[in-house]
């Protein structure tokens, strides 16, 4: 290695006779070679330097006095980590005429074409296009822009469809939060009474919205007044909207056996913020390919690392990179801290 043997360094064992050659070229020098070799001293410790940092910039430490210390176990995501049909939690980020931009974890971004919104906007969309009206009857129409749909800083559960490259070279994300993809391994088997879902409003009715959930046979209803509450704190008080994504809470009642069953049922779904903040996921709601990214579940800190935490939630394990962390893992571990 290097270290141990640096260039110039470290002088060679010499024959009597070379060195007796080497004497008689000292006599014409004025000690040169004693320089090379504090030269090749200094390098060496240089180098020595250069080890140790290099070894301490590998061990990423969060907390010296940390009870339980791991390295290199918990990444944040990268695009080398994506791949197609991946779920992930995403924040919207921009909003234009016919894409929405959402921030994803680990700095990523991620686009959402006009038409991976839902099946019924999209159904729109494709009315709209088939018409051969003027620009005002177009604006008279009941498609909203998704200007008007959706808000900077509402968090969505998405799905990858593509990851290519755009017109500038660049790495581009292609997402989708359309129900039927994100909720696409839900089975109406699945549905619960109290479970939090992910879905989309379909139309508005004289006392309700049709909402679509993505569950194959599974046709979901939400009254006025389980909205009401929910229009006016983040709506501005219009109605809900054709293509808007929400997070709503399953209210089977005494449906619930005929869900089991897998037959055909409207169930009856509420977005009142009282009743959803609340409710976490149960250890017997849904197989784990069902879960998707935002649910609430009870998770337990298990273990701590440099880059933050193992936990234990329902039957299955699971890490949370320290950026997403809003109490200090060491003390969390302490007292098995539920987050």
């Amino acid at each position: 290695m290097e270290a141990n043997f640096p260039r110039g360094g470290v002088a060679k064992k010499q024959s009597h006779k070379t060195k007796n050659r080497k004497d008689e070229k000292d006599l014409f020098q004025t000690g040169e070679d004693d320089t090379k070799i504090e030269k090749g001293q200094k390098r060496k410790k240089r180098n020595e330097k250069k080890g140790t940092e290099k070894k301490n910039k590998k061990q990423k430490v969060f907390n010296p006095k940390s009870i339980q210390y791991n390295t290199g176990q918990i990444q944040q995501l990268s695009i080398k980590m994506l791949s197609t049909d991946m779920l992930v939690l995403g924040c919207v980020k921009e909003v234009h005429d016919y894409e929405v931009i959402l921030s994803l974890p680990g700095g990523l971004s991620g686009v959402v074409p006009i038409t991976n919104i839902s099946d019924a906007y999209h159904d729109q969309l494709k009315q709209l296009a088939g018409q051969s009206g003027t620009e005002d009857d177009i604006e008279d129409s009941d498609i909203h822009s998704l200007h008007e749909i959706f808000k900077i800083g509402t968090i969505l559960p998405s799905k990858v469809v593509n990851i290519g490259k755009n017109t500038k070279g660049k790495t581009a994300i292609k997402l989708t939060i359309n129900p039927k993809a994100v909720n696409q391994e839900f089975e109406p088997s699945h549905i619960r009474d109290g479970l939090v879902l992910f879905g989309s409003i379909a139309s508005q009715e004289d006392h309700g919205y049709v909402v679509d959930l993505g569950v194959k046979t599974v046709k979901a209803f939400l009254k006025n007044k389980d909205a009401e509450r929910y229009i006016q704190l983040h709506n501005d008080g219009y109605p809900l909207m054709v293509g808007q994504s929400i997070i709503c809470k399953v209210e089977t009642g005494k449906d619930k056996l005929d869900m089991l069953s897998g037959e055909s049922r409207t169930v009856t779904v509420t977005i009142d913020p009282n009743k959803l903040s609340s409710k976490e996921v149960g250890e017997k709601d849904i197989p784990f390919r069902s879960l998707i990214p935002g649910m609430k579940v009870n998770a337990t800190v298990d273990q701590v690392t440099g880059d933050g935490v193992t936990v234990k939630f329902l039957q299955y394990g699971g890490t949370i990179h320290r950026s997403h962390l809003t109490v200090n893992p060491d003390k969390a571990l302490k007292n098995k801290q539920v987050i």
